[in-house]
């Protein structure tokens, strides 16, 4: 009579076992890498429209400052300029010109959107800020 001894060694239940753990634990971690890229796209374009959108307003800001006659459709023109480079051209910029009646007839309010879209999402940065002319009045 043959005694039965331990065998040593894995069978092929347990290696299949053992794979079926990895490869789903390899799908997870593949699942968070696209995730992360995904999330840091996102963040990328957000900080790039924020960006644009901030120089936009810097610009307007100096234009209301220093120009007797300004136009909301010559702000526009600008920033259609500065919010398109030759590399990324999914932004679409608009700026608002507004006078602030409530406190002082030289003060404008100056609003620049961002927009654009992402994977089929819309997305925006707004910058409100203001500014007051050298000249002029109510």
């Amino acid at each position: 009579m043959l005694s039965k001894e331990f065998e040593k060694g894995f069978t092929l239940i347990e290696a299949m076992v053992t794979m079926l753990i990895v490869s789903v634990g390899l799908l997870a971690m593949a699942s968070l890498l696209i995730t992360a890229i995904k999330v840091n796209q996102d963040n990328e374009m957000r900080l790039d429209a924020s960006s644009k959108a901030d120089a936009i307003a810097n610009y307007a800001i100096t234009q209301v400052r220093t120009t007797v006659d300004l136009y909301a459709s010559t702000l526009q023109t600008k920033a259609d300029a500065m919010a398109k480079s030759p590399s990324n051209n999914v932004f679409t910029p608009s700026v608002a010109l507004s006078p602030n009646r409530t406190q002082d007839c030289r003060y404008h309010n100056i609003d620049v959107t961002i927009s654009w879209t992402l994977r089929g999402a819309s997305k925006s940065v707004v910058v409100h800020t203001g500014a007051m002319t050298n000249t002029g009045g109510c």
